[in-house]
């Protein structure tokens, strides 16, 4: 979390602990302040700005952790289906596996999707494919463009 210069130390502190998690009368005790002065805070522009963006950044990093976490089991299936010494039966379970996650995540309606600006393939277009069009991606991080990036280390 980027440090706020408009939060002293302590209120920083209590910010960590709640973003992470911790109720505000859990957060006062850890951080040796009375419950009332953290619920004060609670009601400055200043500490919920605060808050909210330090939980929207936690939001980030866990959107990051699970995607890079369902990468790799990916990648672990995709192995054990070309993992000669594994038996038929376990590469078969494996290919079913993957097929059976991968098709989380295609489009319900038997249709393709291009994100802009790309074209769809002329042979599509030609045998009367249909075509999905979405918006650009938009960059999460547009709503707090002063927030410094998570690192991938």
């Amino acid at each position: 979390m980027s440090s706020n210069p408009a939060l002293h130390p302590r209120q920083e502190e209590v910010l960590a602990l709640i973003a992470t998690g911790s109720s505000a009368t859990s957060a006062a005790r850890q951080a040796g302040v009375h419950r009332n002065t953290v619920n004060n805070w609670l009601k400055t522009e200043d500490f919920r700005a605060a808050l909210a963006r330090a939980r929207y950044e936690k939001q980030l990093l866990y959107w990051d952790q699970a995607h890079e976490m369902m990468a790799e089991g990916l990648n672990n299936l995709r192995a054990m289906m070309h993992d000669r010494n594994a038996t038929n039966n376990e590469r078969l379970n494996a290919t079913k596996a993957l097929l059976q996650q991968l098709n989380l995540f295609m489009p319900q309606d038997s249709s393709l999707v291009f994100p802009e600006p790309a074209e769809p393939p002329v042979s599509l277009v030609a045998v009367g494919m249909p075509v999905v069009r979405h918006p650009p991606h938009r960059s999460v991080r547009a709503e707090f463009p002063h927030t410094a990036p998570i690192s991938d280390a």
